[in-house]
């Protein structure tokens, strides 16, 4: 990760390892997370 800065290509990939969007409400904690910081 760099620096908590998602590229589209990351954010796919990380989307990847759980269709069924398990990992998607993580996901928008983590973005939420770096764009307050």
């Amino acid at each position: 990760m760099n620096n908590g800065v998602f590229t589209g290509e990351q954010i796919l990939v990380f989307l990847s390892k759980y269709p069924d969007n398990s990992g998607a409400r993580e996901l928008e904690e983590i973005v939420i997370k770096c764009a307050k910081e």
